[in-house]
């Protein structure tokens, strides 16, 4: 009676080299078929070893990838550190010189000092209304002449 074929999803080397078929009155050369399932189940075998070796090679490539990503992202994070650290020093100098720039404008465009007059004031101030300061100043009771000082 012959053999039982095997009929499982999986086929290893030793499936092909192991197997036997009955032997009928006309067919094949039993050794020729032999070598043939010898030859197969080797290259399956080889098969298989290089299939593991690549899986291993790959999950290597994976975790270099995902390491050279760390590393290029560290790599950027610190250039874009630098490059704010730049920016903040350069926008610091910058406010720095437009302030003393401003405070020269200022110093420059500043009418001299002079003491007030109260003569003057009064010719330029008209009476009873604020002045700058928000004074309300009313200078009728000084007893005062247009381009003349006060009387002794």
């Amino acid at each position: 009676m012959a053999p039982e074929p095997d009929h499982s999803p999986e086929l290893h080397p030793s499936d092909v080299a192991d197997r036997r078929f009955s032997i009928v009155r006309r067919g094949y050369d039993p050794d020729e078929v032999q070598r043939f399932l010898g030859r197969v189940a080797e290259r399956l075998r080889l098969l298989e070893v290089e299939l593991q070796q690549q899986g291993v090679r790959a999950e290597l490539l994976e975790r270099r990838s995902a390491s050279a990503a760390e590393a290029a992202y560290t790599r950027i994070s610190r250039h874009l550190t630098d490059v704010l650290r730049a920016a903040d020093q350069a926008a610091a100098s910058i406010r720095a010189e437009a302030e003393r720039e401003a405070r020269a404008a200022m110093t420059a465009s500043a009418p001299p000092a002079r003491a007030p007059s109260p003569v003057r004031d009064a010719a330029v101030e008209p009476q009873g209304e604020p002045d700058d300061l928000g004074f309300d100043l009313d200078l009728s009771s000084l007893d005062l002449f247009e381009g003349a000082g006060p009387t002794r």
